[in-house]
């Protein structure tokens, strides 16, 4: 494998990066207002501006992505300057012909490769779990000997306060009987001489002879 094409190549590549990344750094140099045409962001809801939102994530994506690949081309050159091209950096072996022809800046070999590669896999847990502990972790002793009113005893304490089995947070069903409705229908009146609607005590009224109804 000739190193002088191969260096020839990763410069020929390096250029065309470096001004893919000018161009993209360009264009987000003006204000993102100036590219929606809006004075002000404050009076529109997000979802109006999601596109514009992609668009530019997506350009900041790829402007790292290109800072990626410059630096791997960097240190591809360097270790051609060195005469270490073509040697893993790690294990010291040599790369097979083949990667290098599929991946000129490849520094490491298949296996070393892979190794670092299961290391720095990125957690998709957020990163203040790193200082935060677990909901009721400290607080939670049921995996100890101690039997003690313990921060879970508390929190099944609070949330069974002021609960009542009779109460539905939900809509009733259409033959539910016993609704609030039919519980004022039912109370027993009767409407007086003057006119007036009383409740039925077994009967006894003590302004006028009720009439019953």
């Amino acid at each position: 494998m000739d190193i002088a094409i191969v260096k020839k190549m990763l410069l020929k590549q390096k250029e065309e990066y470096e001004k893919r990344l000018q161009e993209l750094k360009k264009d987000k140099e003006n204000p993102f207002f100036e590219t929606t045409q809006e004075l002000s962001f404050y009076d529109n809801h997000p979802g109006d501006l999601g596109s514009e939102s992609f668009e530019r994530s997506k350009d900041l994506a790829l402007i790292d992505n290109l800072k990626l690949k410059l630096r791997q081309i960097d240190e591809a050159i360097a270790l051609i300057n060195q005469g270490k091209y073509g040697f893993c950096i790690d294990c010291g072996q040599k790369i097979p012909v083949e990667r290098l022809l599929a991946n000129p800046v490849a520094i490491r070999c298949l296996t070393c490769q892979r190794r670092v590669e299961e290391r720095t896999v990125p957690s998709i847990r957020p990163v203040e779990e790193q200082v935060l502990s677990p909901f009721m972790e400290k607080i939670n002793l049921d995996n100890t000997s101690q039997i003690l009113f313990d921060g879970e005893d508390s929190w099944q304490a609070v949330a069974n306060f002021n609960t009542r089995e009779n109460i539905f947070y939900e809509d009733l069903p259409p033959e539910e009987e016993n609704s609030s409705t039919d519980e004022v229908d039912s109370i027993p009146y009767v409407i007086g001489d003057d006119g007036i609607i009383y409740q039925n005590f077994k009967g006894v009224d003590d302004e006028s002879r009720p009439q019953h109804r």
